[in-house]
């Protein structure tokens, strides 16, 4: 069984600030098929993390609100993050669910 890992921002409320990554570390490293927990306490899936060419680190990635049933809230818009790639700032946007949730394709281990 694969291991899920769930990031935890380091502003959290659940965890008090006691533990977590930066959110510069989420939006780099996070893959498809992971859980975040926000600052408010709410839990996001990662359904899309695309690898910048050649490098072990993300320059789009995409959060989707989970509902309590853990399925992912379509009603809900989700959380996009994109990465200027000469500049390394990141944009976020709001966009309806992409849909089907693709394979992390994992180029470095």
């Amino acid at each position: 069984m694969n291991k899920i890992r769930i990031w935890n921002n380091e502003e959290c409320k659940v965890t008090g600030g006691k533990s977590g990554a930066s959110f510069d570390d989420i939006l780099y490293y996070a893959k498809a098929g992971e859980y975040l927990i926000d600052a408010e306490g709410e839990m996001f899936l990662c359904s899309h993390a695309e690898l910048e060419l050649n490098k072990p680190y993300n320059w789009y990635i995409c959060f989707n609100h989970i509902d309590d049933s853990k399925r992912i809230d379509r009603e809900k818009l989700a959380v996009v993050y994109e990465r200027n790639r000469q500049t390394n700032v990141w944009t976020k946007a709001l966009k309806p669910f992409e849909g089907a949730i693709p394979l992390y394709e994992q180029i470095y281990d």
